[in-house]
Formats: C-alpha cells, structure tokens, sequence
C-alpha cells in the first residue's frame, strides 16, 4: 500500500522548491538584505529538505539493504535519467547558440556528474564547468542526499531496535562530534561530502520529529496568531544565520575559529520548520492555493533538477543577464541592478515555473496511461 501523504509536508516541499528557484534566478544585489535573507532561507531549506526526508522514513519495515535498494530506485534513476535528458537537449541547445563543440558538451556532462572538485584533479581548465554545466548544478543535491542515505538508513535502523529517541539523539550527538574535526581540516569535497555527517543529523532529526509526533497534533491558533508564529520563526532562522551561516556550507572555518559554528545549521533548522510549518498552516485555509502548492510538493524532484534548465533558455530569449554558475552576482558581471533586468529575472523565474510545470504535467500523463 502506497504511504499516506501528509498534506503539511507537500506544502512545505512546494513554497520550499519555489524558493530554492527564487534564489537561484532572481536578481538582487549581493550586498543587499535581499539577499541575505533570500541565502539564509536557501540554506535552511536544503537543511529542511533532509529532515524532510528522514521524516518519511519507517524503521523495521525492511532490512538494510531493501531501504538502500528502495532509496536507490526513488532518488538516484529518476534524477540520473533526467540530468542525462537535460545534458542532450542543453547539449544540442548550447551547440546551436552557444557556440559549443561536442567535446564542450562532454566536458560539461563530466563536470556534472564528478563536480569540479574531482574535475580539477585532472587539469584546471577541467575544473570549470562551461554554461551548460552552470545551469545544471542544482543536481549537487540529489547525488549528495544519496551518499548521506546510506549512512542514515543502517543508523535509523539502529535506532528503531531500541527506545528510538534515546539512540536517535546520541546518533545525532555522534554525527555531530565527528562532522566538526571533518569541517575544520578537511578540504571540500565533491557534492558537498565533507558534510555528509551533518546532513545525516538533520535526517535524525526529522526522525525524531516524526516520533514527536508534530504534523499529527491538531492546530489551534487563529490566522494572525499562526501568521506571527511564521514570522518571528522565519526571523530567528536568518537570526542564526547571520551568525556565520555561509561559512559551513563552503567548508571555512566559522566566526569562532573552532569548528563550533557547525552548529549553526542545526540550530537553524529548529525555528525554520516551525516557520515553515505555521506558513502551511495558513495555506491550507485558502483551497484555491493550497491546492496548487500540494501539487508543485508532490513534484519537487523535477523543478529542482529543471528550473535552471528552462531559466537558461528563458535569459536567452530575453537577452538578459544569466546569473546561474560562479558569476552569481551583476557586481561580478560588471552590471547594475536596474528595473528592467529585476524584471526581466522576474519573468525568467515565472517561465521557469511554467515550464517545469509542464513537464509535471506531461509526465503525469504518460504515467496514468501505462
């Protein structure tokens, strides 16, 4: 029998993509408050995202190998099937506009699937990744979040064959000791691997979330009360990531010099999902647009690997500055921000969304009738 969905969690995974998508397209300068909230949310969601999958997951159901294999079938095909897609169309895309050669097309699809981390090894000019691989590299999370289950689930399963929150809370104790000698000495890694322990406590923590029992309980609060809730949890989230917060997602040392900053992202993420929560809440007070955002939720896979994809093509009919890659900012383009190029992001954005919509929809058809 196919599992329940809980409502709360699709709206959250739903306002959760459409926000990653906000960052990575629209334009704002680097300096401004804009986009230190925009970061500081970026960052708790890709935290949120983790612990929303450690929330879904059911110790005891299967051995260690089946929750691997079953893992492995979910994430890894469907997400390697479509980079390979997106890789031969952006590929023959780029040779028609872009001025790409088929061995540019190779390289950007090696860069892709190895990172510039390990690219690099083999000459500096490997290691950077060319337009294609720019408007590809949201897919850094799924290959990260695959090496992480595999840490988790023998962890979970751990757990669930004793008093759980007990084993859960020393597993995350654990975890947590040894991500902060591996954060402070060893060099970044491809997809983020040097915090592979510290994405396997967010999932213990959405674990123990479940144990708590959380999205079950009946919410009693009105409307304002729940919007204030939101608001100040959303508040104290950027709060925390004001404190160092992009230093432990780029492997530095933080703001106390000892590694201790590497608690940071978990602190974040405790206010971030009763923030995000409390905004699911309000949601599903108005049918209309709850029901949209479910639907996105249920289809997050394809607008994270996607988005930037259609955004490419979206800058290109626009003749617009594309901020995707390492140039993030219109300071490192030598540009100004002006109306028409924050509208311009704007409409790239909302084409983007279209799209990605359409291949859910597209998708979706093909799959009811086989």
């Amino acid at each position: 029998m196919a599992k329940k969905r809980i409502t709360e969690i699709d709206i959250i995974k739903g306002v959760g993509i459409l926000t990653i998508a906000a960052v990575h397209l629209i334009y704002r300068t680097e300096s401004g408050l804009a986009n230190h909230i925009f970061r500081a949310l970026g960052w708790l969601l890709i935290g949120l995202f983790f612990m929303l999958s450690g929330y879904t997951y059911s110790t005891g159901k299967r051995t260690v190998r089946q929750s691997c294999n079953a893992r492995l079938r979910y994430l890894l095909f469907p997400a390697a099937i479509t980079e390979i897609i997106l890789l031969i169309v952006g590929g023959l895309y780029c040779m028609l506009f872009h001025g790409y050669a088929l061995s540019d097309c190779l390289h950007d699809a090696l860069v892709t699937f190895l990172r510039p981390e390990l690219c690099v090894l083999i000459s500096e000019e490997w290691g950077q990744g060319g337009f294609l691989y720019n408007n590809l590299s949201p897919s850094w999370f799924i290959w990260s979040m695959l090496w992480t289950e595999l840490i988790f689930i023998p962890t979970a399963e751990w757990c669930g064959k004793g008093d759980l929150k007990v084993r859960g809370c020393i597993s995350a104790f654990v975890l947590t000791a040894v991500q902060i000698p591996i954060y402070m000495f060893v060099s970044p890694l491809p997809w983020l691997l040097q915090l592979v322990p510290l994405f396997t406590v967010f999932m213990l923590m959405g674990m123990l979330l479940h144990e708590s029992g959380l999205f079950k309980c009946e919410w009693r609060y009105n409307a304002a009360l729940t919007a204030l809730i939101s608001f100040l949890g959303f508040a104290a989230s950027v709060g925390v990531f004001s404190l160092g917060g992009d230093n432990y997602f780029n492997g530095y040392v933080g703001v106390y010099g000892n590694g201790i900053d590497i608690l940071l992202p978990i602190i974040q993420l405790v206010p971030g999902i009763i923030a995000f929560y409390a905004l699911a809440k309000l949601i599903l007070r108005v049918h209309i647009l709850s029901d949209g955002i479910i639907w996105i939720g249920r289809h997050t896979l394809t607008f994270l690997m996607c988005h930037c994809f259609f955004a490419m093509i979206a800058a290109d009919m626009m003749k617009t500055y594309n901020r995707m890659g390492e140039v993030w900012y219109l300071e490192d383009a030598g540009l100004t921000l002006t109306p028409e190029i924050f509208w311009k992001s704007v409409a790239g954005y909302v084409i983007a969304v279209i799209c990605c919509i359409s291949v859910c929809i597209a998708k979706d058809t093909v799959a009811k009738k086989q």
